[in-house]
Order: structure tokens, then C-alpha cells, then sequence
């Protein structure tokens, strides 16, 4: 009986040595894995900031609206975006006015962060590495005639 219960305490105390054994091999391959994971995320997050979208403004044209005449009759603006980004836009809104001032100058008070007169806006979707012309706008013609 003694050989047996001899028996049955060293198997118990070697199933102890290997259950240590394996908790510190599981603690280190955990310790790896979540490195690989944080790479992984890292990595992730790198390329989507590099293929986010991203809008410029690259300037845009005047063009002057002449008659049969010859004379003048308005001006339209157009604006000119593009996205150098790697991936399309969620969405995009974008606004354009125009509006002439008589004098030397417009006014001091001016509100550039909101349209001159009221305007609607409207969502789209730019491509990636495409470009976008926001809708002419333009002035009257008798403001246009104020120009010459």
C-alpha cells in the first residue's frame, strides 16, 4: 500500500512541475501573441491614415459670359478639388459664392466662413485621385459691366 501511495505522490508532483511548467510556457507565448497583435494594429492604423482621403483645393477659373454684341454679360467662377488620397470620400460638401462690391474694397465686417447669399448644399463622393469642379457661380451682368 505504501509503494502505491509513494506512486501517487510522485505523479502528483510531477503533474505539478509540468502544470508550472506550461502556465509560464503559456504566459510567454500570451506575451508574443500580443505583441504580434499590437504590430498587427499598428500596422493597420499606418495604412489606413495613408489611404484616407484627402481634399485639396487646387484653385479654379473666371470665366467672363460675353454677347452676340461683344459686351460683357457675367462672370462665373469655378472651384477645382481633388483628392490625392488613396481611398474615395465618405462624402463631400463643399460652398462657392460670389458677390460685387462697389469701392476699393469689400467691407471690414465681412462673414467669410458663411455664403453671401443662401445657398444649398449637397453631398457627393470623390473618387480616389480624381478631381471635383464645384457648379459655377457667378455675378449679374450689371455687376459684370461694373467691371470693365
Amino acid at each position: 500500500m505504501e509503494k502505491w501511495t509513494r506512486a501517487v505522490a510522485v505523479y502528483t508532483l510531477l503533474l505539478a512541475i509540468f502544470t508550472a511548467l506550461l502556465a509560464v510556457a503559456s504566459i510567454i507565448s500570451n506575451y508574443f501573441i500580443y505583441q504580434q497583435y499590437r504590430v498587427a494594429n499598428d500596422a493597420q492604423i499606418d495604412n489606413r491614415e495613408q489611404l484616407r482621403a484627402v481634399i485639396s483645393q487646387r484653385g479654379g477659373e473666371a470665366l467672363a459670359i460675353y454677347g452676340p454684341d461683344g459686351k460683357l454679360e457675367g462672370m462665373r467662377f469655378i472651384a477645382h478639388f481633388h483628392n490625392t488620397g488613396g481611398t474615395r470620400t465618405a462624402w463631400f460638401q463643399a460652398w462657392m459664392s460670389a458677390h460685387y462690391f462697389d469701392g476699393p474694397r469689400p467691407p471690414d465686417n465681412l462673414d467669410l466662413s458663411k455664403p453671401f447669399y443662401q445657398v444649398d448644399l449637397s453631398k457627393t463622393i470623390i473618387p480616389a485621385n480624381e478631381q471635383f469642379n464645384l457648379g459655377a457661380v457667378g455675378i449679374s451682368e450689371d455687376d459684370a459691366k461694373k467691371t470693365d
